[in-house]
């Protein structure tokens, strides 16, 4: 069990990284997931800063890319065709955190949205309070 969750963390690195090198404006800043005890993926997470404000479909675009990149990373590796046999892979398995910040790399004000995430299936658009 442990190979395989190896090779899915190498996936999900791997993308991680590919993310980054074709945007300028994205830094990857890390992994995470969750497997149940029987070998299911319950959720594979990416995380990155974003160095420009996003509007909400900006937001659902970079997350769609992101999703479209690694569903194509799981499904091009051969070492999981045994898993997808019996498990599909799909949007709802994946964790997208974006943390926003300005071009500048300082925190964005109201009403910019300071967090945008995608978690099985659900967008999260986060914006901080004006009193923060």
């Amino acid at each position: 069990m442990d190979a395989f969750e190896d090779i899915v963390s190498s996936i999900t690195k791997k993308t991680g990284q590919q993310i980054e090198k074709q945007d300028q404006n994205l830094e990857f800043v890390g992994i995470g997931g969750s497997m149940s005890s029987e070998g299911v993926i319950n959720f594979e997470t990416l995380s990155f800063n974003v160095k420009r404000k996003l509007s909400r479909d900006e937001g659902i675009a970079l997350i769609s890319k992101i999703v479209e990149v690694y569903k194509r990373n799981i499904y091009s590796e051969k070492k999981m065709a045994l898993y997808l046999e019996k498990h599909s892979f799909n949007f709802k398995d994946l964790q997208i955190n974006l943390f926003v910040f300005d071009c500048n790399g300082d925190e964005v004000l109201h009403p910019d949205f300071k967090f945008i995430s995608l978690h099985k299936g659900f967008f999260r658009f986060t914006r901080i309070n004006e009193k923060e």
